[in-house]
């Protein structure tokens, strides 16, 4: 029974230490998202992608800076030469104390060398966790709603949960975080001239963007930004369900965007890798790219 209590202390012990916080993925369109962007403009964070993001390739991290060392009396310290003794610092900012949902490491290897493909990946395992976070909206008049996922946010009460976890280890990638929503869905009046059968149809031809999801509430579950993959070096490969976002649009992008429900896709490709040239080691751009396959699915008003 002692052993066993020294065991479990000695676990907890290691644990705290080595539960450093990192900064780690956002949701897209978070609080933490458009935070983080708003000091990219400032320098204080980079942009973790070029033109394609989803959850699990949107990892903000701050920029390192170099401030001049003081001793205890406040005295900055100097070498041989007189020169002021750097340090690398974290930048200070508005939130700093606050906790943004960090990711956590859980445990960290000793040895992060080894041969050509190990190094490839990072030798540790880090969770999150994701909220839960529980939205409502009412509608008074007309449905009306922007970058909400699965959920229709029609006339009347509009709900929806969502929450999960992610787990990563040498280079494994795995998130949980589907998405439950529930839709009053009450009447009102829709435009005319339907292009399609259907009553809720859209007046245009070409676009399946229903006026109305039928005549009755309903709920939808949807997997949301659900995903499996595994990364080595910049090059990744997953499965799932997250919804990526294309362009440097701040609301609306035309082509994908998390304003629909989810999709399961497979994807590969490079995620936003620095180009330097040879023998000079100048830092010429930034390329990435990806390529993916998924199904999409009609609605009932198409």
């Amino acid at each position: 029974m002692k052993n066993n209590t020294v065991s479990a202390l000695l676990f907890f012990s290691i644990f705290s230490l080595s539960a450093q916080i990192l900064f780690s993925q956002e949701a897209l369109k978070s609080t933490e998202e458009e935070y983080y962007d708003f000091l990219s403009l400032t320098g204080i964070t980079e942009r973790p992608t070029l033109g394609y993001r989803t959850l699990s390739d949107n990892q903000w991290n701050f920029i390192e800076t170099e401030a001049p060392l003081h001793d205890a009396d406040g005295k900055i310290l100097t070498d041989e030469n007189g020169n002021p003794v750097m340090e690398k610092t974290m930048p200070s900012h508005v939130w700093q104390k606050n906790n943004l949902g960090k990711k956590r490491t859980l445990w960290q290897s000793e040895n992060s060398g080894g041969n050509w493909f190990t190094r490839g990946f990072d030798h540790s395992v880090r969770f999150k966790a994701y909220g839960p976070e529980w939205y409502n909206s009412f509608n008074t008049a007309a449905p009306y709603g922007q970058n909400d996922g699965a959920l229709w946010q029609g006339k009347g009460y509009n709900s929806s949960l969502t929450g999960g976890a992610r787990l990563e280890a040498y280079g494994f990638e795995v998130t949980i975080k589907p998405q439950v929503c529930f839709s009053q869905n009450l009447g009102f009046d829709i435009m005319p001239n339907h292009a399609y059968d259907s009553e809720y149809s859209y007046f245009q031809n070409g676009i399946d963007l229903p006026q109305r999801f039928g005549d009755s509430s309903f709920w939808t579950f949807d997997w949301g930004d659900t995903e499996f993959r595994w990364t080595w070096h910049n090059f990744t490969i997953g499965f799932g369900s997250q919804s990526p976002w294309l362009g440097p649009a701040w609301l609306n992008p035309m082509l994908g965007s998390n304003n629909a429900a989810s999709y399961p896709k497979f994807d590969f490709g490079l995620r936003k890798t620095a180009i330097y040239l040879p023998k000079f080691g100048w830092h010429i751009g930034d390329i990435e790219g990806r390529i993916w396959v998924g199904r999409l699915e009609e609605s009932d008003y198409f």
